[in-house]
């Protein structure tokens, strides 16, 4: 006779993704959850700056890219960490979609 017991699921709190958006009565705003996203780590800004070719990145994200490989890793332009800029509209942008996402993604589900 098998005396284990089985083992408790975890319920883990769903991933936000910009595809949420893709079943929903408001599907143009996939793009737009998207774009407040770093090519990077794919999650929100945090603490977002520009490179000099005008990319925006996770501060922490292209420093730890820019530690191994000296160029933008979009665009492959060279790029030196004391270059880059705080882009402070894209944080203010992350911050007010963030706020509103789950409760328009609620409606917008219907």
């Amino acid at each position: 006779m098998d005396a284990r017991l089985p083992l408790p699921t975890l319920a883990l709190p769903p991933i936000p993704d910009p595809t949420d958006w893709d079943a929903t009565a408001l599907p143009l705003l996939h793009p737009l959850d998207a774009a407040l996203r770093c090519q990077v780590c794919k999650d929100f800004f945090t603490a977002p700056v520009l490179t000099n070719c005008q990319h925006t990145f996770c501060s922490e994200c292209i420093r730890r890219a820019l530690q191994s490989d000296r160029v933008c890793p979009l665009c492959r332009a060279p790029e030196q960490e004391y270059r880059l800029r705080k882009n402070q509209v894209v944080a203010d942008l992350v911050d007010a979609f963030v706020a509103a996402r789950a409760g328009v993604l609620a409606l917008a589900m219907g």
